[in-house]
């Protein structure tokens, strides 16, 4: 027998070679040709990456530390909560303070309707009460008239707190006219059926009431 035919051996070359040609053929395809170098920088990426890979897994793990860190930190921001306590004072708060302030007014005949503004400084409200927008009340009101709105404002912020919690006021007939002395005294006394009043004057006059 003389063995296999050389025919066999020249069929399989030729198949070996038209597939290796086929190959370099369908790689001139630009589409083809992007997909095969797109292959070819992954696979060198990867390369580099596992000859890096410590310190890649450090770099992720201190980044998702300082994440975390980042997320509570956020987490402490009271900015949200002050904003809708000031919502919400503004809404219940400022409205019933408002409303009291108008009586003190009417009770002491101060004669005036300020505007009430409420802003909170570190967690507290403060009020304040201007007679006209942009002008120091100091500037348009007499001094009479200041004192009645600041005594009209004391009150009112001591009912709007409690209603049985001592209070000290002093002097407070000094600069008032005599039409405006008696409202005042009669809505101290008033006062002081309801809490512990401490007045400390000089007017002797106050003294009947």
């Amino acid at each position: 027998m003389w063995g296999e035919p050389p025919i066999n051996g020249i069929i399989s070359c030729a198949k070996t070679y038209m597939k290796d040609a086929k190959a370099y053929i369908s790689a001139e395809d630009p589409i083809k040709r992007r997909t095969y170098e797109a292959e070819r920088r992954e696979l060198v990426a990867r390369q580099h990456l596992s000859h890096q890979r410590e310190i890649v897994v450090e770099k992720v793990e201190l980044l998702e530390e300082r994440q975390g860190t980042t997320s509570c930190i956020d987490g402490l921001d009271t900015t949200a909560i002050t904003r809708k306590s000031i919502k919400l004072r503004n809404k219940y708060l400022t409205q019933r303070f408002k409303y009291i302030i108008n009586e003190e007014q009417i009770a002491l005949r101060a004669n005036m309707t300020p505007q009430v503004t409420a802003k909170a400084i570190k967690g507290a409200l403060i009020y304040r009460t201007d007679v006209a927008k942009g002008h120091k009340n100091s500037q348009i009101i007499s001094e009479g008239e200041h004192r009645a709105l600041a005594l009209a404002s004391f009150l009112a912020e001591a009912r709007s707190i409690s209603d049985d919690t001592p209070i000290v006021i002093d002097d407070p007939v000094s600069s008032l006219d005599q039409a405006r002395r008696m409202p005042v005294a009669k809505r101290i006394v008033q006062e002081a059926r309801r809490r512990q009043v401490i007045v400390f004057t000089h007017d002797v006059y106050s003294l009947q009431f």
